[in-house]
């Protein structure tokens, strides 16, 4: 896998990077939007990846973007996909790899995120140890941490912590020491037929607990399992998880704090797209049972979930 094209070289020595297809593009750019504009003196790349051919955006240059087109070569026929989790999210394995020589750190953020506050570049600037990978974890862990993960059942594996592959915060040297893109990507082909997560099963099973664990602020699970309690922590990342979206039209939940903000981004930056934006918290007899049932699931899991705050003493605690 090699970049094939590029909008520029890069310029620092750490970059945050999203990884997309022609779909989810303009969400991408959304969160790209979210950092450049909250971090306008920053000091690493903000990096788009992508094996597809996208369209040219002003916003690239407005920005600054790193935008990079890979060859992925015959990698697309050997992994799996369905029709959530498309060939892209593979490239987040193959970024450390691709840019060894560019970066020494690199942060991985999913699409459908939302930048709310947080000090990026201390961020990227943090002691994980010897570590490759520092990461959240994972929504059914946050709930009941001795929890064996779902997906290491099929593969016969012992419990280790699991975390989400939406967030990852990744010491390049280390990353590539280990061989991690090659292992990851070894593992699905030879275990297509178990893997439940894709990249996500991969990465958790050739490391199994041999990350960094960071507070639940920087990667918050955000869905109708955990919506009411993110007023209890402070959010630096809001990870719009499962189908669920906050730019759906459909009822979602999410407050206009989350949806005008879309709404305003591609009102401006993507009308052709004609994107509909939920309006509202539906919260009118049409929907409140969708309401009264997330809230019967908070009451019965309010003790699981919120020791998660008494976890962490700052965003900046490693574990």
């Amino acid at each position: 896998m090699e970049i094939i094209s590029q909008s520029r070289p890069a310029k620092f020595r750490k970059a945050v990077y999203l990884a997309v297809d022609a779909k989810f593009y303009p969400y991408g750019m959304f969160v790209a939007n979210q950092l450049a504009e909250q971090n306008p003196n920053r000091d690493f790349d903000i990096c788009i990846l992508s094996k597809d051919t996208l369209p040219d955006h002003s916003l690239v240059d407005e920005l600054d973007l790193r935008l990079c087109r890979l060859d992925v070569g015959d990698l697309e026929s050997k992994l799996p996909t369905d029709s959530r989790i498309s060939f892209a999210a593979y490239l987040r394995i193959f970024a450390p790899r691709i840019f060894e020589n560019d970066y020494n750190r690199m942060l991985y953020l999913d699409s459908d995120m939302f930048i709310r506050r947080g000090n990026i570049s201390k961020l990227l600037d943090l002691d994980i140890a010897n570590f490759a990978v520092a990461a959240v974890r994972d929504m059914n862990q946050l709930r009941k941490r001795g929890r064996v993960s779902a997906d290491y059942v099929p593969l016969g594996l012992s419990y280790s912590k699991y975390f989400n592959s939406g967030f990852m915060l990744i010491d390049v040297t280390n990353y590539n020491q280990q061989n991690i893109s090659e292992r990851a990507i070894e593992f699905v082909i030879k275990n297509e037929t178990k893997i439940l997560q894709h990249d996500q099963t991969a990465l958790n099973a050739i490391l199994h607990g041999d990350w960094a664990e960071l507070s639940i602020n920087w990667n918050y699970l955000y869905s109708h399992q955990t919506a009411y309690f993110a007023g209890f922590f402070d959010p630096a990342i809001i990870h719009f998880v499962g189908r669920r979206k906050a730019w759906s039209g459909q009822y979602n939940g999410y407050s206009r704090f989350y949806t005008e903000q879309y709404r305003k981004f591609f009102e401006q930056n993507f009308p052709e797209l004609n994107i509909k934006i939920q309006d509202g918290l539906f919260s009118d007899k049409n929907y409140k049972y969708w309401h009264i049932l997330s809230l019967l699931f908070h009451l019965v899991n309010f003790h699981r979930f919120l020791p998660n705050d008494d976890y962490w003493l700052s965003d900046w605690d490693v574990k």
